[in-house]
């Protein structure tokens, strides 16, 4: 079993303070396209902005409210970019909040008042933008929880955080990578091989490729160690489950062919939330990738938990805005639960992890 970690498509935010309102810089490299925010009194050289939208403050305060310009040039894959400034203090209230919507490419003002905050940036939320209005603290934010029915392939949720200090000046940048919530579980390739077994030279038939014990809830600013918080396709393949999504492709795959000794390029993508708590419970399963097929009239299982190992070097289950990729050749025939891993015995399996879509890094001139 190989492992290998490799940096993903990472997503720069810059934030350069100084008195009173801040100026702001993300950059967004996702498929050759790049968001710049920044202050408002950068833009004055710039043509007349495409369009406008107000930035929402709360609380009191002297300082005026400062105008969003937004300038896009065609459509991308942001959905829509919602970004709130936090005061970082105890409370840590709202300071301001801005919606922008679809855009590939363009330069947006993003405003804030004076002292240190806390910006949050969630983008492809699904959400209308008076769903966010119970928002009013960083900790109210992440009480929010995403559902994976509401997911769109291409489209998935992002978000990230970060620290603003003020007094730094031009010169210094926090960064801030925004990442997808959602892992990715590949099947690159699939073949069965039973030489030697009293069954050799069967193929593996009705072949179907899903998740179980899938995490289907999750807070939208979820990091480190995740446990489940609502299961779906609890310890199997849950039709009742499958009608709540738009696209049950998501998280179930039903091959076309047989399968044979020789290997088939499937990529077949799926998609669940983080899952990796410590150990395996009534109420924290592990989620599990399931290769369900019939060789001769009977049906067999062969699941694996993602991510899982029972030597020291087992992996931390699924983590957000991860890729966990495998080959597999099946041996002999698997388990009559879809529930009970599959023996090492059965399968050959060739897995790698990166994070999500390496793209090239942006560099960025004041």
């Amino acid at each position: 079993m190989k492992t290998v970690y490799k940096t993903g498509r990472e997503f720069y935010t810059h934030f350069h303070s100084n008195a009173g309102f801040s100026r702001h810089l993300i950059i967004l490299p996702v498929l050759g396209y790049a968001l710049l925010l920044i202050f408002p009194a950068l833009l004055l050289g710039c043509d007349a902005p495409e369009i406008l939208q107000e930035a929402t403050f709360t609380g009191t305060g002297h300082e005026e409210p400062v105008k969003v310009a937004v300038r896009s040039e065609s459509k991308g894959h942001i959905e829509s970019m919602d970004i709130f400034v936090f005061n970082n203090d105890i409370l840590q209230r709202l300071d301001c909040y801005q919606r922008f919507g679809e855009m590939s490419e363009g330069i947006i003002s993003v405003a804030s008042r004076k002292g240190a905050k806390k910006v949050a940036v969630c983008a492809n939320s699904g959400r209308e933008r008076n769903e966010w209005k119970g928002i009013n603290s960083l900790e109210a934010l992440h009480r929010t929880v995403a559902d994976l029915e509401n997911e769109q392939r291409g489209r998935l949720l992002m978000s990230a955080e970060a620290d603003i200090m003020p007094g730094n000046g031009i010169g210094h940048a926090t960064p801030i990578y925004l990442k997808k919530l959602a892992a990715e579980i590949v099947l690159q390739s699939i073949s069965c091989d039973f030489s030697g077994k009293p069954y050799e030279g069967e193929k593996l038939e009705n072949v179907k490729i899903y998740l179980t014990n899938v995490n289907a809830s999750c807070k939208i600013m979820s990091s480190g160690t995740t446990s489940p918080e609502r299961i779906i396709n609890a310890g199997g393949l849950n039709l009742l489950d499958m009608e709540k999504f738009a696209d049950r492709e998501l998280v179930m795959h039903i091959l076309d062919h047989d399968v044979g000794p020789r290997a088939h390029k499937e990529d077949i993508s799926l998609i669940c939330y983080p899952n990796c708590w410590t150990e395996e419970g009534p109420g924290t399963p592990f989620t599990r990738l399931v290769i369900e097929g019939q060789v001769g009239k009977e049906t067999w299982y062969w699941p694996i938990d993602i991510n899982r190992s029972s030597d020291d070097n087992g992996g931390n289950g699924v983590e957000r805005n991860c890729q966990y990729i495998y080959d597999i050749n099946i041996r002999r025939k698997g388990s009559s639960d879809p529930d009970i891993p599959a023996k090492a015995e059965d399968l050959d399996i060739k897995f790698e992890i990166r994070e999500w879509d390496r793209k090239q890094e942006y560099d960025v001139q004041f």
